[in-house]
Parts: C-alpha cells; structure tokens; sequence
C-alpha cells in the first residue's frame, strides 16, 4: 500500500470484527475524480457556511475538504477531538456545522462533542464512521447527533446530508 502512496483503515471491535477499507491515490492523468466532482456540483446545492472537519486520516481529509471547498463551504480542519475543541472555541461564532471522525487518537469525536455542546449546546454535528455499533448511534442520536455519513465519503449522499443539516438548522 506505501508502495503505491495508498493506505489502509482498520476499524475493529472485540467480539464484532474487523473492517478493512483500502484507499489508492488515482493514477497520474487520470481526470474521473475531479469530473465526478464537478458533476455533483449540479445535483446538490452548496452553500457558503463554515464547516469544522475533525479527522484523523489525512487523505480522508483531503477529500472532504475538496468536495466541500468546491461546493463553496468554508472549511477549517482539525486532526483529533482536542485539536477540533480547540478549533471550534476560537471559531464557534463562524462555525455552522462540525464533521468528526467518531474514534480518533488523543480524544475522540464523541468527548469532543460532549465538550463542545457545554459551550453552545445547539451546536449541530455529523458524525463520520466506517462503522458503528447501533447502541453507540443511539446513544450518540441521543445526545443531539444530527446524522452520520458512512466512510469512506460519497459525494452525493456527503453533500446532501451536509445540505440538509445546514437547512435544517436554519429553521
């Protein structure tokens, strides 16, 4: 996988099992994915507000960040909980929506949202997961969660849930 400047996500549970998801960069002169992009851009509408991304894997971020930034979001990115609690307290004024990874190192997406919602308690969130125990996303739905968006990002389904939780907070 280094090899071919891809990687591997692992996502593992005791008693539950393994999910291994394999990432490859495209090849150089291929076009597809900045196509594919482009063509999203018609069928889901974007919008101007500031997105908070906490994520741990860089190329996961990378993505979001394009798929986001070319549907005229703001984003401000963030590698673990800490770093996004850190991100959003100086920000929450501009920060309209946070995206978290749900398990990451040094705090994860769950405890940073716990801490947020003490500072603005209407803060909304999407949780991103390769995979999620029910009882996990409901006690997460619970405690205010919006929605969760399945690893790894498909544009479509990706906007259109950012796009509906933005639009829903307006009202």
């Amino acid at each position: 996988m280094q090899n071919h400047s891809g990687f591997v996500d692992v996502e593992s549970e005791s008693g539950k099992g393994s999910t291994f998801t394999l990432y490859y960069p495209l090849p150089i002169g291929v076009t597809h994915q900045v196509d594919t992009a482009v063509k999203f851009q018609g069928e889901v509408r974007g919008g101007t507000e500031t997105i908070l991304f906490v994520e741990d894997e860089e190329m996961l971020t990378e993505v979001a960040v394009m798929m986001l930034k070319q549907n005229g979001y703001t984003v401000i990115t963030a590698k673990n909980g800490e770093e996004g609690y850190e991100r959003y307290a100086k920000n929450r004024d501009t920060i309209d929506l946070i995206i978290s990874d749900v398990g990451m190192p040094i705090m994860s997406g769950e405890k940073m949202y716990e801490l947020i919602k003490r500072l603005a308690p209407s803060v909304k969130i999407i949780f991103a997961t390769g995979y999620i125990e029910p009882s996990v996303k409901d006690q997460l739905l619970k405690k205010g969660a919006e929605q969760f968006i399945q690893k790894p990002y498909e544009a479509p389904e990706f906007l259109r849930k950012v796009r509906d939780v933005l639009d829903k907070e307006r009202n």
